[in-house]
């Protein structure tokens, strides 16, 4: 145990001597746009970094008291346990990455192109959740473009004898100026013949 509170020790000489350097360094370069902070902000900082590492230092010196304990039986089923945890951790984490991987794979061949942030929402707890998920909102997306599309396209039909600059031919046999009535005939030729 005092080795590892003498590693710890060092951990936390070393961390506060490159804190110092931090600060010194960066004293001399202030980067352009750089936040300035209050003192209440930097306390609320300071205060909730500490929290964190007291935290883990409490987490670490009962880990430390729990193994001081236990026999050599004990430590090696404690670590034996501890890498297994790990080992289920490295899994499931891989198993997701596979699942994120097959998902995107299938949204692209369902003409789906998504960012990779809706592609994990869609990720399930096993592989036939995820592909449930997947088609459901493939097939949503499709009918949501779809929609879209149709109402975008759709219009009311064009009114008989009026042209998208909507004159008709007497109207512009009407405008006085003869100029401006030479361009509108011009431009609406098809209405006189």
């Amino acid at each position: 145990m005092a080795e590892t509170e003498g590693a710890s020790q060092a951990q936390q000489d070393e961390q506060l001597k490159n804190a110092d350097q931090d600060q010194q360094g960066g004293e001399d370069q202030k980067p352009k746009g750089a936040r300035t902070y209050t003192d209440e902000e930097v306390d609320a900082i300071v205060e909730s970094k500490l929290a964190r590492w007291k935290k883990q230092r409490e987490k670490e010196v009962a880990e430390a008291a729990k193994l001081a304990e236990m026999n050599a039986t004990q430590r090696l089923e404690y670590e034996r346990d501890q890498a297994n945890k790990k080992l289920a951790e490295y899994e499931r984490r891989d198993a997701v990455r596979q699942m994120t991987d097959e998902s995107r794979r299938q949204l692209r061949e369902a003409g789906v192109d998504v960012p990779d942030d809706v592609v994990s929402m869609l990720v399930g707890e096993d592989a036939e959740a995820t592909k449930a998920a997947v088609d459901g909102f493939a097939a949503a997306f499709r009918d949501a473009v779809e929609a879209e599309v149709k109402r975008r396209l759709a219009g009311g039909t064009p009114r008989s004898g009026v042209d998208a600059s909507g004159m008709t031919a007497e109207q512009i046999l009407a405008i006085k100026d003869p100029m401006e009535r030479q361009r509108a005939i011009k431009e609406n030729m098809k209405k006189f013949r």
